[in-house]
This record gives structure tokens, sequence and C-alpha cells, in this order.
């Protein structure tokens, strides 16, 4: 059943994550909330990318209205590929770019970065 939204949670899981880490007023708490999101977004292309391979392409509508007038969200083979590679790359720099943020960034603007 989950895994009818997994187009829409791609999108929605970092958007909603991105002003909820405004929120953390430590940059230890915004980061761990940014890596948890990251695992997340990456096995979320990992799933995609494997109902892709079984499925084709997945179509996902945005609202009440057909495609022409409404909005619809594709994902086909180039794009989950596309999807598992940025969200991978994101998931293995966050560790070692936690250090580089510390020394490089205000701690009290960390949470903000």
């Amino acid at each position: 059943m989950i895994a009818a939204h997994l187009p829409i949670l791609q999108v929605a899981v970092p958007l909603v994550a991105a002003p909820l880490s405004v929120f953390c007023r430590r940059g230890a708490t915004a980061w761990t909330l940014t890596f948890v999101v990251s695992i997340g977004a990456f096995l979320i292309s990992i799933a995609l990318l494997g109902q892709v391979l079984d499925q084709g392409v997945l179509s996902y509508q945005l609202g009440d209205w057909a495609a022409p007038w409404g909005i619809e969200y594709r994902v086909d083979a180039a794009n989950a590929m596309v999807l598992l590679i940025i969200s991978g790359i994101s998931t293995v720099v966050l560790p070692y770019a936690r250090v580089s943020i510390a020394h490089e960034v205000e701690a009290h603007t960390q949470s903000l970065f």
C-alpha cells in the first residue's frame, strides 16, 4: 500500500524535513534529522528503482484532475537511477560533512545551514 505512494514520498519527505531542521536549535540535532531523511530518501529510491524495473514507468497523479490538466509525476528507469545516485551520494557524504560544518559554520547558525 505504501509502495504506491513512493514517488511522492521521495519528494515530500525531504521538503517536510527541511523546515523542521530550522526548528532544531542545535546543529547536531539538525544534522541527525538530515542524515535520517537522507537514509530514508536512499531507501525510497532503491524501492522506486525496483518498482520501475519490475513494472515499467510509474505514474502518480497529484490532485483530482487527469494528466493533461492536472499534475502527473512520472518515474522511469533513468529518473529512478538518478534518484538512486543523488540520494546515495548524499547519504555517503553527510557523515564527513558533519566535521566540515562544525569547523566552517558558527555553532549558532549550524541548524540553519
